[in-house]
Parts: C-alpha cells; sequence; structure tokens
C-alpha cells in the first residue's frame, strides 16, 4: 500500500515526504532602461530572450500584465523556440491595452500549452515582437511563471 503524502503547511518538517513547491518567476519586457527590464529595440521586430528553463521542468500558469501600453504597430506572442506562440498569442495579451492582467492557462485552450506544459529538454521561453509601420518607444509588460522543478515524486 502506498503511504498518503501529506500537503504541509507553513513552517511544518516534511518528514520524508518529497514535496514538489511551486515556485514562481517574473521578468519584464519593454522599452524602458531600467535594470530590471529586458530591453527591447525601437526599429525592428525581434524575438527576445526571457527565461532559460531547464528539463524537467513543469509550467503550471503564467500571467501577462501589460503595466504600459504599446504602440497601435506592436503585435506580441510567447512562446519558445518550438511554438513561437505556445503560451501566450498576441489577441490573448492585448499589448496595445494596459492594466488588464492575463491568465494564460485558467481554462484558456486558445494556445497550444493551455493545460501546462512539461519541458523534455532544455529550451528558452522567449517573446516573438512584431512591430509593422513606424518604430515603437513605448510598452512593457511583465510575465509572471509559476513552475515545479521536480517530477520525481
Amino acid at each position: 500500500m502506498t503511504q498518503l503524502k501529506t500537503i504541509p503547511v507553513v513552517g511544518e518538517v516534511f518528514l520524508g515526504d518529497e514535496p514538489a513547491p511551486v515556485k514562481a518567476i517574473k521578468v519584464t519586457v519593454g522599452f524602458a532602461t531600467t535594470d530590471d527590464v529586458t530591453l527591447l529595440t525601437t526599429t525592428v521586430s525581434e524575438v527576445v530572450d526571457l527565461l532559460s528553463v531547464a528539463a524537467g521542468v513543469r509550467i503550471l500558469d503564467m500571467w501577462v500584465d501589460v503595466t504600459t501600453a504599446f504602440t497601435a504597430a506592436v503585435a506580441i506572442t510567447i512562446g519558445d523556440s518550438d511554438s513561437a506562440d505556445g503560451f501566450f498569442t498576441s489577441a490573448m495579451i492585448g499589448p496595445t491595452v494596459s492594466g488588464l492582467m492575463k491568465a494564460h492557462l485558467a481554462g484558456d485552450t486558445s494556445a497550444s500549452r493551455a493545460m501546462g506544459f512539461v519541458y523534455a529538454a532544455a529550451q528558452v521561453i522567449q517573446a516573438a515582437v512584431t512591430k509593422a509601420g513606424s518604430a515603437a518607444s513605448d510598452g512593457a509588460l511583465s510575465l509572471v511563471v509559476m513552475y515545479i522543478d521536480r517530477l520525481d515524486n
């Protein structure tokens, strides 16, 4: 018979269970020049590396918060080299409207990885930024990724 595992409370000793704690990481991308922002160029479309992911990591959920609206000529997708919009399509993000946090995995099946994703090999989560027409100079978004890095329990 398998031993029943218990969800530990804060400060409780795990007593032999091997927990896989949920972790979160945040990255910001935009045109700002502060140290914590992955900087975009103003004149060309580009693919920007956001997060390096090790093999075996399970992405549980993601949120995008457009903190400063991008110019109307900007489209942004979030995925990786296997699927440029595997997590967020530009329509899901709505980069030209600020202040609306979008949850990715909360029932939205329009992206290819809508119910979570396990990386079999190391990969990089990327933002593909397309700028049509004139150069873009405004905009910032934060990406919050919820994940677990142990799948062996």
